[in-house]
């Protein structure tokens, strides 16, 4: 069999029969970048090798990655298989045909959701999870949400905040500013009007580490910071306490040494959620 100049694979060494199936697929590759096809076959994409069983009756042929770029369909690679096995001609008709992109068959490339024929890949499959109560339940809602996102709890986070910046002596947004953009409230601007209540109407349990009702009324307290040791927080005839001083977040002393953690350095303090808690 007679290889062409500049053929872009070593082929020489290798037998007739896989000479020939070398050939064609190239030719296919050529084709198919050209738009020859009624499908798309990416532009980068080569032959990396051709495994060819003549006693097994079968031809493995492994593209690199690149080939595995495009979307795979169902139909798209029912057309693939079978326009490179008509290149290949009458010889090996009988022959079966596995196609590769790297060390995954196009088919083990389709999405489950566009499955229809091929049975879905359970290994893709999200874990079912047990069947968990809500932390908080709106017992005045109207309506009752049994699909959805009912009993699940998300933790959101609208960017960051306000840190006090000692060196300076002053109250500082914690990311940069990019040109006219605060990073720190625009996030939260359609965080909070939109996408919490998106959220909580589909059944979830929204938490936030920001404050997410807005108000002029701010405390601060810092915890590291000079008192008895002890915090109350009065309102009305309500008096909670809080627990003793557990360990929490501080800066240290940069850098961190080995196996120093930062989560360790500073303190934090946990109320009751009521008087009788």
């Amino acid at each position: 069999m007679k290889i062409p100049e500049k053929f872009p694979y070593e082929i020489a060494a290798l037998n007739s029969e896989t000479q020939r199936v070398y050939l064609a697929t190239h030719q296919f590759l050529r084709d198919g970048i050209d738009g020859k096809f009624p499908f798309e076959v990416s532009r980068i994409a080569k032959i990396d090798t051709i495994r060819f069983d003549e006693s097994a009756k079968k031809i493995d042929i492994v593209f690199n990655k690149e080939f595995g770029f495009i979307p795979f369909r169902e139909e798209n690679v029912a057309q693939m298989r079978q326009t490179l096995q008509a290149r290949l001609g009458k010889k090996f008709a009988d022959f079966s045909l596995n196609l590769f992109a790297e060390k995954y068959t196009i088919e083990q490339l389709i999405p489950n959701f566009y499955r229809e024929q091929l049975p879905p890949d359970v290994t893709r499959l999200p874990k079912s999870l047990p069947e968990q109560p809500p932390v908080v339940r709106n017992l005045s809602k109207p309506f009752a949400i049994e699909n959805g996102l009912q009993n699940r709890h998300i933790a959101v986070w609208g960017s960051h905040g306000w840190y006090f910046d000692e060196a300076e002596d002053r109250w500082k947004w914690q990311r940069a500013r990019v040109y006219q953009i605060v990073e720190d409230l625009l996030p939260t601007s359609f965080v909070q009007p939109y996408l919490l209540p998106m959220l909580e109407n589909a059944g979830a349990n929204v938490f936030m580490p920001r404050e997410r009702d807005l108000q002029r009324n701010e405390v601060i307290v810092d915890v590291a910071g000079e008192g008895s040791g002890q915090m109350i927080f009065a309102t009305g005839d309500t008096v909670l306490k809080a627990t003793t001083a557990q360990p929490g977040f501080a800066i240290g002393e940069l850098p961190y040494s080995d196996r120093e953690n930062p989560f360790r350095q500073g303190s934090h303090w946990q109320f009751p959620a009521s008087p009788t808690d």
